[in-house]
């Protein structure tokens, strides 16, 4: 901990800021999205990045990620960390709207960010999940 005074939940886990969870998600590049397809729920791992505090990723044509992304959907979006020989732990979760990029002006800059496309030969577009929510808890042992 930094020394800051910080709020706990009524578990003792340390309740981040959106700056806090934002700063976490910046040092990881895998996390699960959610989303509905077909009237189901399902969860998919994708790599990311964050950008101006909006989560961006890479998906293509005839996936189920870009069925339900395209859909202009609510989705969820959660990325943790954990140390279990110190047993420190982290979570971020969000919520939000999924929208396809199409300015290219942002796709240019968004392409300096080096996230590929995991499907190798697949066309990829770029998606924007502006979080509505954001939520974020620490467990650290002292």
């Amino acid at each position: 901990m930094d020394g800051n005074t910080h709020n706990l939940d009524r578990y003792g886990l340390e309740v981040l800021n959106s700056d806090e969870c934002l700063s976490l998600l910046e040092t990881r590049s895998v996390g699960r999205i959610a989303v509905f397809g077909f009237a189901n729920p399902m969860i998919v791992p994708i790599n990311y990045a964050v950008d101006h505090h909006t989560i961006v990723f890479r998906t293509g044509p005839g996936t189920k990620l870009w069925e339900s992304a395209t859909q202009d959907s609510r989705v969820a979006f959660e990325v943790d960390e954990l140390d279990e020989n110190e047993m420190e732990a982290w979570s971020v979760s969000l919520t939000g709207r999924a929208e396809r990029i199409t300015d290219q002006g942002v796709i240019a800059r968004l392409e300096g960010l080096g996230l590929r496309n995991w499907v190798k030969g697949a066309e990829a577009f770029w998606f924007r999940v502006t979080p509505s929510i954001i939520e974020g808890r620490r467990l650290v042992q002292k």
